[in-house]
């Protein structure tokens, strides 16, 4: 059974694109974290990052991809996770609000993806997590950046705190895990 179950709303300041629904789940373990990201809709228009995947990467977020934020419970200290549906990841870490960010170094990530009959499920499968994640009280942030082939973009998240989009914002920390 899944730690968490979510849905992800559209930020009502950007169109709601070819995507009319993204739901996530999560689980837990000592030995690391899965994701799976499940997306509805008219996805013959989603944009898809082109290239061989696999591989770690910068600036997914400009494109489709979702994304994982936690922090420890009590701290400023968090965590980004990016997953492009072509395979491509990006862990990175951040001191406080948009300061550090560099790269997570021992984190390792698997992705699988399922597209068929208008929907779309991204798993992710993250290794190597420090223990301050996957043993003790964190908050959340899930995040969607989906892209249409005209190159428009959709923000989904738990929570929009903000007249723009900013995933990073602490108020878009909604999930509490024990």
């Amino acid at each position: 059974m899944p730690d968490f179950r979510a849905e992800l709303c559209p930020h009502p300041a950007s169109p709601s694109g070819p995507v009319s629904e993204v739901r996530v789940t999560g689980e837990r373990a000592s030995s690391g974290l899965a994701l799976a990201y499940s997306l509805s809709g008219e996805l013959d228009a989603l944009a898809i990052p082109d290239g061989p995947g696999g591989r770690r990467m910068d600036g997914l977020w400009k494109h489709t991809c979702l994304e994982l934020f936690m922090r420890p419970a009590n701290s400023e200290q968090y965590y980004e996770f990016n997953f492009a549906p072509n395979g491509n990841w990006a862990a990175y870490q951040f001191e406080t609000y948009r300061e550090g960010g560099a790269d997570l170094e021992d984190v390792s990530v698997k992705i699988d993806l399922d597209r068929r009959d208008g929907h779309l499920t991204l798993v992710a499968s993250l290794t190597g997590l420090s223990s301050d994640l996957l043993d003790a009280p964190v908050l959340i942030g899930l995040s969607a950046v989906i892209e249409d082939d005209y190159e428009a973009r959709s923000y989904w998240a738990l929570h929009h705190p903000l007249s723009k989009p900013d995933f990073h914002h602490s108020d878009s920390f909604k999930l509490n895990l024990d």
